[in-house]
């Protein structure tokens, strides 16, 4: 844990190659250069979603054709522009990742931590090459010969089609590095927030192991009660750790919450109207974007599902620990404590969605009973008719 794993160094490259590197001593190049990327790939790209929207024939092509890529796109925004505002807030929460404070104090500890981060990194970069994939596998449009764009119909008002072939391709690659970048946003943030609370719950992991090895008999009462208060004072640093993550996160995560449900919705309306065998090359990114989706409100529930998991442990390796031999004085402190540690650290995405699994199994309902009402009315169109 000397250094931050290789994808998070990756991630901050990737953030200065977008022009999003804000630590307030940018370079006035760079600013020029960040002004002509963000116009490009940012207010054009997402100016044309809204055109598009608004062009929209149909509440089928609306949800079919349009929606889901859209409210990614808008989700993205959001995060994006938090990181950008908070950039110097993120930055100081990653060097405190790997700070003195966090580092392990024996083998036992390195191996666990090194062993759990370097799976988190694996894990990361499958993210990345998944989301990739999602975007690049749309290359296949340009030769089933519909000349037909992938995620949206509208793009900068160029004209194009079979009678304009050299036109199609521009905007196809130009649609693709746009939706890509984007992914790669996505990706970046929702790396940031997984890597922060993974390491949270390691120093959960750390704390509770430190104190149910902590035992007077063997370290003597007076070195017994400063042992004790410095795993209080690291609690109560790894607990602002959190806090401080959820304050800097919880708009951006809250917004891809509140996306996904009608997104993953939008993508099972789409796919349930698709021939797989004969529109294979379109399923098959769908399908790779719908699980990308899934990944994005699972990797923020999963680990903050693991810090409140971890915090709750506490309690039990305050209680197993030799508590009772300290003098009545330092006991106040440990039962303080303890009644603080009952309460497990919670993670809150815009005061109202919690960082765990249930929230998760939540939007998934939500985004199936869309489907459903979606699905029949669907049905009763077609019966119409």
């Amino acid at each position: 844990m000397k250094n931050h794993i290789l994808f998070i160094k990756l991630n901050f490259k990737f953030l200065k190659i977008f022009g999003l590197w804000h630590d307030g001593n940018e370079s006035r190049s760079y600013k020029v250069y960040r002004i002509v990327f963000l116009v490009i790939f940012f207010l054009l790209y997402l100016g044309s979603i809204v055109i598009s929207a608004v062009l929209t024939s149909s509440v089928e092509e609306f949800f079919s054709q349009i929606l889901y890529a859209a409210l990614t796109e808008m989700a993205m925004a959001v995060k994006t522009f938090y990181g950008y505002y908070h950039f110097v807030t993120i930055y100081r929460l990653h060097k405190q990742a790997i700070s003195k404070d966090f580092q392990p104090v024996n083998a036992e500890e390195d191996k666990r931590s090194k062993n759990l981060l370097n799976k988190i990194n694996l894990y990361f970069f499958g993210y990345l090459l998944w989301s990739t994939a999602g975007v690049w596998t749309n290359i296949a449009f340009l030769f089933n010969g519909q000349f037909k764009l992938p995620f949206f119909p509208w793009l900068l008002g160029i004209p194009y089609g079979k009678h304009l072939p050299y036109n199609y391709n521009f905007l196809l690659f130009y649609q693709l590095s746009g939706i890509w970048i984007h992914a790669v946003l996505n990706v970046i943030v929702d790396s940031q927030v997984g890597y922060l609370l993974a390491v949270a719950g390691i120093q959960m992991d750390f704390l509770a192991a430190r104190l149910e090895a902590t035992q007077a008999g063997r370290i003597g009462q007076k070195k017994f009660r400063n042992t004790y208060k410095q795993h209080i004072k690291h609690f109560n640093v790894v607990n602002n750790f959190v806090k401080n993550v959820e304050r800097v996160y919880s708009k951006s995560v809250f917004s891809q919450f509140c996306a996904s449900g009608i997104t993953i919705c939008a993508i099972a309306y789409r796919l349930s109207s698709v021939n797989f065998a004969k529109e294979f090359s379109t399923v098959l990114p769908i399908g790779i974007y719908l699980l990308s989706m899934l990944n994005q409100i699972f990797l923020h529930c999963y680990f903050g599902n693991e810090v409140t998991l971890k915090s709750s442990r506490l309690t039990n390796a305050l209680y197993t620990s030799e508590w009772y031999k300290m003098a009545p004085k330092d006991r106040k402190n440990v039962v303080m404590m303890m009644t603080r540690s009952i309460r497990p650290i919670t993670v809150k995405a815009g005061g109202f969605f919690h960082y765990n699994l249930h929230s998760f199994s939540w939007t998934l309902n939500t985004a199936y009973s869309l489907f459903c009402v979606l699905q029949r009315r669907k049905s009763i169109v077609e019966n119409e008719h």
